[in-house]
């Protein structure tokens, strides 16, 4: 991976004259821009006015591929060559898992050799009568998509949103019965073969009851053992089960709410092999265009994964807006440093149908508090919020949300170094705001001796978010100079009163909207005890880090006073409001 860059960057100068759009050089890098937007399509003159007016730094999936559309590029080559002038990059995109007959104007026999089969060999057509999943262990499948991405890149765009290749085999379809191809069951052979090097006749008779491992295959074993027609029933019995997948995977709710992308690409299972291998062919694919092209491209995918220059997935945050999600928002950047070896963007969306559908349903006030609220425990979690402006269900234009998104977008860029380069505190749960519907999260540079104690409202009774005043807090850190309050919530700054010594610092804000910010600058701070040195490695298991102590009362939500609303709570994350708990929101 690190070789391809510098291939791209010797091309551009070898090449880069010819073959470089002229506004290539001026356009943000991604790593650096703070505000991002999510806008499908860019071909539309009046939604490419709004983005270049926002001051939005980069357009997310301003081109995305589904079946046969688009039938030309030209309707998208003045928005992107707008956006270009303007200094914005354009993400395009792609599904990685949905053919469509005679998509492009293929052939039957294209269909048919494309798309992947259940484990009796038969084609599992999901889309309408004319769809299926792609069978992505056949080369064949990863030429056709990188065609596309060549198609896109000629039409200027920058980089690219490839959408679920992870799902190939996903038991969210036809329960699980898929993704056993011609392609995909060789692919395992080899899988097993490589997997168990050392294994001998007697080995693949005793340990899987496989006869010849030279001439496996799988479709066959399931039917010769009467595991055909539903293979999930086999997990008990099928000594191949785990070795094809892990039993997680059938579980779509329960791997979506444990967001644990990093087992979705295990090599210890034959899923996670092959989802490897397909994206990384991919994203190999896209940076060997960027060399030909003489230009950075940069690729992402919907969800957490390797391989990839920054990161994109969904947000499940549900409505109405008591639960915090700091704790989903660390573990995702803990799964992305393990997954790529290094910090990289990660950016969240309102992903569709699904949450943009019932996001639709919100009132024009709900979707406001909901953008207010789950922008800033984002901007406050250390990473990004991509702002909606444009799909098939919402425009930014008609849904009554325009002028908070503008107002968010300028006011993040204008305090873009609050995030970027500060590292989360070694004693963040250390602090203390007494009222658990509020969310804490505690940021600083100790070069600089700066902090930042972020703090977002999820006090929710009803329809609306209620603000709070004389929010009391505490912080881990001493020695503090001065302390000053801004927001989002209103203009200019607020000096405020505080009291500190050597260990912690007390403060009290004096009214808190949706999300306020205290900058805190010090000259000493108290070192973190050696069990905070590896508070990092627990985080996978803190659903509640601050309320530890409490966890005994759990079982006693459903008595909550605020918990009017609980068949719409998520168990994802902390939930704000538990009256029984404090010291946080779940964070």
């Amino acid at each position: 991976m690190q070789y391809r860059w510098l291939a791209a960057i010797l091309a551009f100068f070898l090449f880069g004259p010819a073959l470089a759009p002229a506004a290539a050089s001026r356009l943000t890098p991604l790593d650096e821009a703070t505000t991002f937007a999510i806008c499908e399509y860019v071909d539309d003159a009046g939604i490419v006015d709004e983005l270049i007016d926002s001051g939005v730094e980069v357009v997310l999936r301003g081109y995305f591929k589904w079946g046969s559309d688009p039938a030309d590029w030209e309707p998208y080559a003045d928005g992107v060559a707008r956006l270009h002038e303007a200094g914005l990059p354009v993400i395009g995109g792609f599904t990685a898992s949905s053919f469509f007959r005679y998509e492009d104007g293929t052939t039957d026999e294209q269909f048919a050799d494309f798309v992947t089969r259940d484990a009796g060999g038969n084609v599992v057509i999901l889309w309408d009568d004319n769809g299926a999943h792609y069978a992505s262990s056949n080369p064949a499948v990863v030429d056709f998509l990188l065609e596309h991405a060549r198609r896109q890149v000629e039409a200027g765009l920058d980089g690219f949103h490839i959408d679920e290749p992870q799902y190939i085999q996903s038991p969210g379809w036809n329960l699980g019965n898929e993704g056993y191809d011609d392609y995909a069951v060789a692919a395992f052979r080899d899988y097993l073969w490589e997997k168990y090097p050392d294994y001998t006749a007697a080995d693949w008779k005793n340990e899987f009851d496989i006869d010849d491992i030279a001439t496996f295959q799988y479709r066959d074993y399931l039917a010769a053992h009467g595991w055909a027609d539903v293979p999930f029933f086999s997990f008990l019995t099928n000594p191949l089960f785990f070795e094809w997948e892990p039993l997680l995977q059938w579980f779509d709710p329960v791997r979506l709410f444990t967001a644990d992308p990093v087992a979705m690409y295990s090599e210890n299972d034959f899923h996670g092999h092959a989802t490897r291998r397909y994206l990384e062919q991919l994203t190999d694919g896209i940076q060997d265009l960027a060399a030909e092209y003489g230009r950075p491209l940069y690729s992402c995918v919907n969800g957490i994964s390797p391989f990839v220059d920054f990161q994109m997935t969904f947000i499940l945050a549900p409505y109405p807006l008591r639960w915090s999600f700091v704790d989903w928002f660390r573990r995702g950047r803990e799964a992305s440093r393990e997954l790529l070896g290094r910090d990289a963007p990660l950016i969240y969306f309102l992903d569709w149908p699904t949450s943009m559908e019932w996001y639709s349903g919100l009132s024009e006030q709900q979707k406001i508090d909901y953008i207010r609220v789950n922008s800033a425990e984002a901007y406050a979690s250390g990473v990004f919020y991509a702002f909606h402006f444009k799909n098939y269900l919402q425009d930014i234009r008609t849904n009554g949300t325009h002028d908070t998104v503008f107002h968010l977008i300028d006011w993040f860029k204008v305090h873009a170094d609050y995030y970027h380069g500060l590292t989360e505190h070694p004693r963040r749960r250390e602090v203390v705001v007494p009222d658990r519907q509020i969310a804490p999260t505690l940021w600083y540079d100790p070069e600089t001796q700066f902090a930042l104690l972020h703090l977002i409202n999820h006090h929710y009774p009803g329809t609306h978010i209620e603000p709070q005043t004389d929010v009391a807090a505490t912080v881990p850190i001493g020695g503090v100079l001065s302390a000053t309050l801004i927001s989002p919530d209103f203009d200019g700054e607020i000096p405020l009163a505080f009291e500190t010594n050597d260990e912690q610092t007390s403060l009290v804000v004096p009214s808190l909207e949706f999300y306020d910010v205290v900058a805190l600058e010090y000259e000493t701070v108290t070192p973190p005890d050696d069990d905070d040195d590896n508070d990092d490695d627990n985080d996978d298991n803190d659903d509640n880090d601050n309320n530890d102590d409490n966890d005994d009362n759990d079982d006693n939500d459903d008595n909550d006073d605020n918990d009017d609303n609980d068949d719409n709570d998520s168990p994802s994350a902390g939930k704000a409001g538990d009256d029984d708990d404090d010291g946080g929101c779940g964070c």
